[in-house]
């Protein structure tokens, strides 16, 4: 149907309606009288006016039906179809004669029909006039059609039914329409249904339209019970609260309207937006309650980050080539410490913060890193705006959007300079404490080590990485009990010191003076033990040989001072008991008296002699000597001395050197070490005497004390006997100290050969273990020259003299007054001076003299070398004989030629053997 057909659907209906007035018009004025004749066959006939009026009517009314664009169909009493109109057969697509004599309701879609024959029955029964519903009829194509029915009575002139008449009003556009807005209203509502926010409609009076179910839960009602609740009477909603007065301003204004509140009582936040409405208002409440807590977390986020003394700043993702990522954010410290404001920043890279002495390796790191889109920690070098250098730790983390890719990064950096600063400092002390060759070493409480330096390294012989972690008694060697004294004495007083025995990785052991110092942390607990560890193992080997050697010297001074008083007596006695024996007649009681008496003074003089030996103070007679000869001679009676059960074995240098020794004295020392070995082997054993020649360091010397480095002539006597323990041995060169049985010994053997090599200028050592045996070296000085010829055997017979004069030089009167006596009675010529004062004196008056025979010690300020020399001033050639019991000093060996020596005490036959050599040999 048109727009044309539609504007007359009314005019029609209007026709139709005028039509049926008409005629009951009609009925009205004529009575029934004045319309038509009756005939007597009983027809009807229409009286003129009325005829023609009827006609005119009837045309119309045909004009219409012809032409109605509206279908217009009549039925009989059956609802048959008697007649349709064009429009509604082209409605059809059918021609009227393929309609006539239907039933209309035939028409219709069987998929769609309705029901109206309780109306039609209405109708026909005149309980109604009509009724209008909606039809969809089947075309001939099979197309549906809508339509709009109105549906009346169709009535004679006597009211009586003769049928149906039907107006058939094409509706299919508006039933497309209303389709097509019941499915928009149905999406609408779906989509209503389905967002999250709350959503409503307000009629004019602000009563709920339309409520979805999250309107309902945020009002705390089913939304189905709100319809036409005033949204004022909600708590929240009122005129006087914010979503009230926007409400009445969005209503009053017409215009959009929107605020931001919490709803009372439940923390809730909604932004509402009222939209005005022609019926009203519609409003939207959306949740912001996390997105509130989030802005108040990022406002409390940003007041945070603005107050926080750690630099903060953002970046863009890109690029990480030059000219670098943009800054997006910097804080307030940002400000404070670089100088640059946010305005001076904001857009630019942050390598403006960096300089000449930014390492570009840690740059080339961080790249590397943020290129990987990992994060990353550096330490980097910057520069403020002045142009001041700062250290700063950075922390640099990727942020990334919800796809992942990599939209900013953040830095936070925390200043360090002071922290580097002292850094610098530990590192440079650190590498000074690695200089030093103190033991220095840090360990907590639980005696883990944490520091060790060069000089524990040294000291121990541990690497720090091999330690370090690692227990320190593992490292130290030491007592663990000893450790955790110490450990216990620092976390008591702060500090302790002491001496504590270690061990060295190699095995030996070490003695360390320790000085242990507590470090607290800040808050006072303890932190760690700072250890100094200095070696005075080699130290207190000194002090202990210092001690020895003073204690060695004091007992010689003591015991030499006494054998010197003791020779000057044995000399006396020894030749006057033998002058005795020459004298009585042997077997004689009073000749066996003086044999025993002289042999007892004999024994005496021995023992003297080995304390003088000791004491450093024997009148020696350093020479040039070949020491293998030496051994060589003395084979056979230490294999006399020795007994069978000794093997003894000799094994001589090839090329030793000669040495420079009192021959007789180091024959008594090898002998005295012999016997010692001796009676260490009770079962018998070997006996191994060797030769070697030695050169001693400077090291070595300076270490064992009153040695001179050089070369040195090694003698070893050795022996597979039981041995010394540690404390025996620590004592083997003490006078008088001696293990075996009383009567045994006198101790005194090792102790003279101590005495005789260091007087000699030489030096002695002993190492011994029990069951071990025992190994005695002898350094004997090395002489720059040919060794000295052994001394001719002395021919059988009595003593010889002579007629030279001899002036005699010697402080104790009784010795001066037996010297003077002999040399008489073998016809010298015999002055006697008491000093070295009064023999000049006698010189400067007759000089006259063939030999000075003195004393080597005496008062008066000169010894007996120093007259000789004075002597031979006034009498040049004079031969000198010296004699003593005591020598005060060692000679020096590298001098001239030594004197010849008579050591007392000593017999006559020494006596003038010594006197005739010293003035038959050139001097």
């Amino acid at each position: 149907m048109t727009l044309q057909d539609e504007a007359r659907q009314p005019e029609l209906l209007e026709l139709i309606g005028t039509l049926q007035s008409t005629q009951q018009r009609l009925v009205e004025l004529t009575g029934g009288q004045v319309d038509a004749l009756i005939d007597s066959s009983g027809q009807r006939h229409l009286l003129p006016v009325a005829q023609e009026n009827m006609l005119r009517v009837a045309g119309t009314l045909q004009g219409i039906f012809r032409n109605a664009a509206v279908g217009i169909v009549s039925t009989d009493e059956e609802n048959r179809i008697r007649e349709a109109n064009p429009a509604f057969c082209a409605m059809l697509g059918q021609p009227a004669e393929a309609l006539l004599g239907r039933d209309l309701a035939e028409l219709e879609d069987p998929a769609h029909s309705t029901d109206c024959d309780a109306l039609v029955r209405e109708v026909k029964l005149g309980l109604r006039q009509g009724f209008v519903t909606e039809k969809r009829f089947l075309t001939a194509a099979g197309a549906h059609v809508w339509t709009r029915v109105s549906v009346s009575a169709l009535q004679d002139p006597a009211g009586a039914l003769q049928g149906l008449v039907a107006i058939v009003e094409d509706v299919s556009g508006r039933k497309a329409a209303e389709a097509a807005n019941q499915q928009l209203t149905a999406r609408l509502a779906a989509t209503i249904a389905s967002i999250t926010d709350a959503f409503f409609t307000l009629d004019a009076a602000g009563h709920f339209t339309h409520v979805n179910d999250r309107a309902g839960l945020v009002f705390g009602l089913p939304a189905a019970t709100l319809a036409g609740t005033p949204i004022a009477a909600l708590p929240g909603f009122g005129p006087a609260d914010p979503f009230g007065r926007t409400l009445g301003a969005a209503a009053a204004q017409r215009s959009l309207q929107g605020c931001e509140a919490a709803l009372p009582g439940g923390g809730l936040w909604l932004e509402m937006r009222a939209y005005p409405a022609a019926e009203g208002l519609t409003v939207v409440l959306h949740d912001i309650t996390e997105r509130r807590r989030r802005a108040e977390w990022q406002r409390l986020l940003e007041v945070c980050i603005a107050q926080l003394n750690h630099i903060v700043l953002i970046t863009e993702a890109g690029p990480l080539a030059e000219p670098g990522p943009r800054i997006v954010f910097v804080n307030d410290a940002f400000e404070h410490r670089t100088g640059y404001s946010r305005a001076e920043v904001l857009g630019r890279s942050p390598r403006l913060l960096q300089g000449p002495k930014t390492r570009r390796s840690e740059l080339d790191r961080i790249r590397a890193a943020l290129e990987a889109g990992d994060p990353v920690k550096a330490e980097l070098l910057n520069y403020t705006k002045s142009g001041e250098e700062f250290w700063i730790e950075i922390e640099i983390v990727p942020m990334r959007d919800a796809c992942g890719l990599v939209t900013h990064f953040v830095a936070v950096e925390r200043e360090i300079t002071e922290r580097r600063r002292y850094q610098t400092q530990l590192e440079q002390q650190a590498a000074l404490l690695e200089q030093v060759q103190d033991a220095i070493i840090v360990h907590g409480a639980d005696r883990r080590i944490r520091y060790w330096n060069r000089g524990a390294q040294r000291l121990y012989g541990w690497r720090a990485e091999e330690v370090v972690g690692k227990s320190l008694s593992l490292a130290l060697g030491g007592a663990p009990e000893t450790l955790d004294k110490a450990v216990e004495a620092v976390l008591e007083a702060g500090s302790w010191t002491g001496h504590q025995q270690h061990r060295h990785r190699a095995g030996h052991a070490l003695v360390v003076d320790a000085s242990w110092t507590l470090v607290r942390q800040e808050d006072g607990a303890p932190g760690a033990i700072l250890s100094v560890h200095t070696d005075v193992t080699q130290r207190l080997e000194l002090e202990q040989k210092l001690r020895q050697s003073q204690r060695l010297e004091a007992v010689g001074q003591l015991t030499g001072g006494v054998a010197h008083d003791f020779n000057n007596l044995l000399t006396v006695i020894l030749g006057n008991t033998e002058m005795m024996v020459d004298g009585l007649e042997p077997g004689s009681e009073l000749h066996q008296m003086a044999e025993m008496s002289m042999a007892a003074a004999g024994r005496a003089a021995s023992l003297t002699s080995r304390l003088l030996a000791f004491s450093r103070r024997q009148a020696l007679d350093p020479r040039p000597v070949d020491v293998n000869a030496l051994l060589s001679g003395l084979a056979q009676m230490l294999e006399r001395t020795l007994g069978e059960q000794v093997r003894i074995v000799i094994r001589t240098a090839a090329d030793l050197h000669v040495a420079m020794i009192d021959a007789p004295q180091l024959e008594t020392a090898v002998l005295n070490l012999c016997i010692n070995a001796r009676d260490a082997m009770p079962d018998g054993g070997q006996l191994t005497i060797e030769t070697a020649n030695a050169r001693l360091d400077a090291d070595y010397a300076r270490d064992e004390g009153e040695l001179m480095p050089g070369d040195y002539v090694m003698v070893q006597v050795s022996d597979s006997g039981t041995g010394m323990r540690p404390e025996i041995l620590a004592r083997a060169f003490e006078p008088f100290f001696t293990t075996k049985e009383v009567g045994q010994g006198s101790g005194l053997g090792l102790s003279m050969v101590y005495g005789f090599l260091k007087q000699s200028g030489g030096h002695v050592t002993i190492h011994s273990q029990p069951a071990g045996g025992t190994r005695v070296r002898m350094y004997l000085p090395r002489a720059h020259g040919p060794a000295t010829p052994p001394e001719p055997q002395r021919k059988p017979g009595g003593p010889r003299g002579g007629r030279e004069r001899v002036l005699v030089v010697e402080d104790d009167g009784q010795v001066r007054d037996h010297a003077g006596g002999l040399l008489r009675d073998l016809g010298y010529q015999v002055t006697e001076a008491a000093d070295a004062a009064e023999a000049l004196r006698i010189l400067r008056v007759d000089p006259d003299f063939d030999l000075l025979f003195t004393d080597i010690v005496m008062p008066g300020g000169h010894s007996g070398p120093q007259l000789a020399t004075l002597a031979r001033q006034l009498r040049p050639g004079l031969r000198v004989l010296l004699t003593s019991g005591y020598n005060e000093r060692l000679p020096d060996p590298t001098k001239a030629a030594p004197l010849p020596l008579l050591s007392k005490p000593y017999r006559r036959h020494q006596l003038a053997e010594k006197v005739r050599e010293a003035l038959d040999t050139a001097q």
